[in-house]
């Protein structure tokens, strides 16, 4: 779970650079908040923050590898494809595998789509906190901006809503020295 300190609620846009100010803080680098994030991606991606602010953040794989590395973090991303995830247990197996090496996890999908409108293409980001097998079920935290805060789930149900998003996982770790 993420402690209460550190559920940063997310500006309007901003679900991506406000979960990677939680990373941060989850790993001691607290001298960065949302906007000096969503500053850097844009820089790395050539997005404009103007289009940020309209579309919200393209991250491909590697981008944020490069932000780690360009600002000195020991951290380090692998991100997973939703192509890459076969079903609804590939899904729930590669999150357990993760959450068993300490990875701060972090899941694109489709918000609309999860939360039953079905028909909205609202894409979003949450952390993935816990996986619970036996009830079927995921924890995560959302950041927002509107009704943030730790969400129970269902792995079937976030499987497809971020196939629907065409997003993935991407898993970060802590490099030790």
């Amino acid at each position: 779970m993420i402690p209460n300190e550190m559920q940063i609620q997310a500006k309007k846009e901003y679900c991506f650079p406000a979960v990677v100010e939680i990373l941060l803080k989850l790993y001691g680098y607290n001298d960065m908040d949302q906007c000096v994030i969503a500053q850097k991606l844009c820089e790395l991606t050539g997005q404009d923050v103007v289009s940020f602010v309209q579309d919200g953040l393209r991250i491909k794989p590697g981008i944020l590898n490069k932000f780690f590395v360009e600002n000195g973090l020991k951290l380090k991303e692998q991100y997973i494809s939703y192509a890459e995830i076969y079903d609804e247990y590939d899904f729930e197996c590669k999150l357990k595998a993760q959450c068993e090496q300490d990875s701060f996890i972090i899941c694109g999908y489709n918000y609309s789509w999860l939360f039953n409108k079905r028909s909205g293409t609202a894409n979003h980001v949450s952390i993935i906190c816990s996986v619970n097998s036996d009830l079927e079920k995921i924890t995560m935290f959302d950041p927002g901006p509107e009704r943030y805060g730790h969400k129970d789930v269902k792995i079937i149900d976030l499987w497809y809503a971020m196939r629907i998003a065409q997003a993935g996982i991407w898993c970060i770790q802590f490099l030790k020295d």
